[in-house]
């Protein structure tokens, strides 16, 4: 506390007047100004300081005095009895004099775990459920389910697959400069893809790529009397310690899916030649292959010749080759030569087999009788014009045909549900959450969002989207009727 003399002292000397002239001058009233903004700055820097000191310190973790750990132990050990706390002691660890006393049958006796009677693993679980579903029809059509390019058949997806594994296979071995054998390649793409690989397969990628690998046959080092297959990669450079071999894959991987679309365009092509009347398209501008066009039907591919040795013994390839060495063996028998007889009648009438494209093409003239072939032949034009209309559509315009379809159902279960709730505006989250529940498929909320908007394009009078507080609102007209103006609108 100061005395009474230094406050007399100090109101002399803070004159109000001296001050007021002081501040009043231009300079000392623009560095008190500054002073001030500073002042404040720095207590608005200060809180936030305060507030991000405050947010981290909820990032921290607590102080603890213990942590428990959760191990899961394996399949095997399930049927085991649980250790006690108390046993995990250093001296639980070994044995005490009177235990080694014991006989290793009474040890056995008193630490044997009880196992599970038979434990398969997960992997050959998975392998036979793979083998299961290797030929479903879900796994065989799963390329024409919305694809946005064109599907290929389930053998060109197989062969393009285990080529993929080939070429990963080959381009592993080429750099450690290992000697390719046609045995080696099985072994590594039947473990990579879990389907088999033979040598049809590889004459079938010869077909295909001709000029990407090098075929050869080689003495075998282990046995002289035989020959092994040896294939060598051809990646177009003298050098090959200056190869991508990164690159070089990528590019031949898409240069083989490349030609195997290439062979279904001309198969593609052909059968369009033999349309009534045929339909002239550039195969380039394809996006669809044509409605009737059966991919799965489209033959094999020709496989080319690979090295083989000529040996002038018979060989044995299917039953039939064995049951006609056999022949003479059993002569006598009368079972036998009957089996033999049926199976060779059979295989005949299946060769013989003819499609009745005669009796159809009869049959259908004997229909269309009294039929102008000016209009039948205008028909088949107006089919052929919308056959190549949907065969070259874009990729937004077929997304656009899919969700028209899918439109009538939508609207008709909007309805529905704004009718049972007795409403005409619903929050658009909530009628979005209802169609996620009732209809059969799943789409995203961009999807749905992107569904009603074409609603509200295509019958504007029947439905609106509109924002009310900044939540969007769906609102429908009940007085309209509903099946004779919105449902006739989406379905033209």
């Amino acid at each position: 506390e100061q005395s009474p003399s230094t406050k007399a002292k100090l109101r002399k000397e803070l004159d109000l007047g001296e001050f007021r002239k002081i501040v009043r001058r231009k300079h000392n009233l623009k560095k008190l100004q500054e002073k001030l903004s500073s002042v404040e700055q720095s207590q608005v820097e200060l809180k936030s300081a305060e507030s991000k000191v405050e947010a981290a310190k909820s990032h921290y973790l607590s102080s603890f005095k213990s942590v428990d750990l959760l191990v899961d132990t394996s399949p095997v050990k399930v049927g085991s009895s649980p250790i006690k706390r108390s046993q995990l002691k250093p001296t639980a660890l070994f044995l005490t004099p009177a235990q080694s006393m014991l006989s290793p049958r009474k040890v056995m006796m008193t630490t044997q775990i009880t196992q599970p009677k038979e434990y398969v693993s997960p992997r050959k679980l998975l392998d036979e459920v793979g083998s299961l579903l290797a030929m479903s029809p879900s796994k065989r059509y799963s390329a024409l389910v919305d694809s946005k390019t064109l599907p290929l058949p389930l053998k060109y997806r197989v062969l393009d697959e285990l080529f993929k594994a080939l070429e990963t296979v080959s381009s592993m071995m080429f750099t450690r400069k290992e000697k390719i054998t046609f045995n080696k390649l099985k072994r590594g793409i039947q473990q990579m893809t879990r389907k088999n690989f033979t040598e049809l397969h590889l004459a079938q990628i010869k077909t295909v790529v001709p000029d990407f690998f090098k075929y050869a046959l080689v003495k075998s080092p282990k046995e002289k009397s035989s020959y092994e297959l040896v294939i060598t990669p051809n990646y177009g450079s003298v050098n090959e310690d200056n190869i991508d071999l990164i690159e070089q894959t990528t590019q031949r991987k898409k240069t083989f899916s490349n030609a195997l679309l290439e062979i279904l365009k001309e198969h593609h092509k052909e059968y369009l030649s033999k349309l009534i009347p045929p339909i002239v398209i550039d195969k380039d501008k394809i996006t669809r292959w044509h409605p009737e066009f059966d991919v799965e039907t489209v033959e094999d591919i020709i496989p080319s010749m690979l090295p083989k040795i000529e040996i002038n013994k018979p060989k044995i390839v299917t039953a039939k080759d064995l049951l006609d060495k056999s022949h003479a063996l059993f002569v006598y028998n009368n079972r036998l030569n009957r089996t033999l007889s049926t199976m060779n009648n059979g295989n005949k009438n299946l060769t013989e087999k003819k499609f009745p494209t005669t009796d159809a093409k009869n049959a259908l003239k004997g229909a269309l009788k009294g039929i102008p072939n000016s209009f039948l032949l205008r028909i088949q034009e107006k089919q052929a014009e919308k056959a190549k209309e949907l065969m070259t559509r874009s990729v937004g315009q077929l997304d656009e045909d899919r969700m028209m379809n899918r439109l009538p159902d939508i609207a008709r279960r909007i309805r529905t549900y704004f009718v049972q709730l007795q409403r005409n505006v619903m929050p658009f989250k909530k009628v979005i959450g209802q169609l996620k529940q009732s209809y059969p498929e799943a789409m995203t909320d961009q999807e749905w969002k992107a569904h009603l908007n074409l609603l509200q394009e295509k019958v504007p009078h029947w439905i609106v989207l509109k924002s009310l507080d900044g939540i969007e609102h769906i609102r429908i007209d009940k007085k309209v009727e509903f099946e004779e103006t919105v449902i006739k609108t989406l379905t033209k």
